[in-house]
């Protein structure tokens, strides 16, 4: 086949015509938690990510329609990952807010709600709270599959030994910290694509005259 020069370009540029659409992701490290009921290693890291970044503002976990469209998130500490599928909400007040792009304070909970929770700690929780104004946030993390944390003993009443693997901050402890870091892809535009079909039509057209020219 044939194509002439001027079609060729068409289609390439047409192919080479993409949209950069970026996605956000803040990122919580809990630092290591060593207070009561740690041990050593204890952290957990959180990940929310966003088709788009934040604007600055305040924005409810509490509620998904105050959150963008098409957001997702994953909690871990290395041994339990908990994902879009378990529980993530807020308490009281602003649960994350946003200032010149930073996260600036927060309160979340990501729960494993997909079995039935324990008499005695509940669901396994990732949990990190830091309000504006507090000099240092607030971390629990409960894991019955993470042997790193050291919990406590409970006698419940049947008089049944228990033990409840539970990770608090110490007042000692590093707060924990957000990062913020974008992930670029590209999709085409709606008029790439509409030059990717003009292209394709020419070509086709030129391939079949020069056939009928041989």
């Amino acid at each position: 086949m044939n194509f002439s020069k001027p079609a060729a370009l068409l289609l390439l540029g047409a192919l080479a015509c993409t949209a950069v659409q970026a996605s956000e992701t803040y990122t919580y490290d809990s630092s290591p938690i060593l207070g009561f009921g740690g041990g050593p290693g204890v952290e957990f890291t959180f990940a929310f990510t966003v088709p788009v970044a934040l604007a600055d503002g305040s924005y409810n976990f509490a509620d998904p329609s105050e959150l963008p469209a098409g957001f997702s998130y994953v909690a871990t500490d290395g041994y339990l990952t908990l994902t879009d599928n378990a529980g993530l909400f807020g308490v009281s007040g602003p649960q994350l807010t946003i200032a010149g792009g930073q996260v600036t304070s927060y309160a979340f909970y990501v729960q494993d709600l997909s079995s039935p929770p324990s008499a005695i700690y509940g669901y396994p929780t990732f949990y990190a709270a830091k309000l504006t104004g507090q000099p240092a946030d607030n971390v629990q993390l409960t894991d019955p599959s993470n042997p790193n944390i050291v919990g406590f003993d409970y006698t419940d009443g049947s008089g049944v030994d228990q033990h409840v693997p539970t990770a608090d901050r110490g007042d000692a402890d590093a707060s924990g910290f957000w990062t913020v870091g974008t992930i670029a892809g590209s999709v085409p535009e709606n008029g790439s694509l509409a030059l990717m079909s003009l292209g394709s039509a020419l070509l086709l057209a030129l391939s079949r005259r020069a056939g009928r020219a041989r």
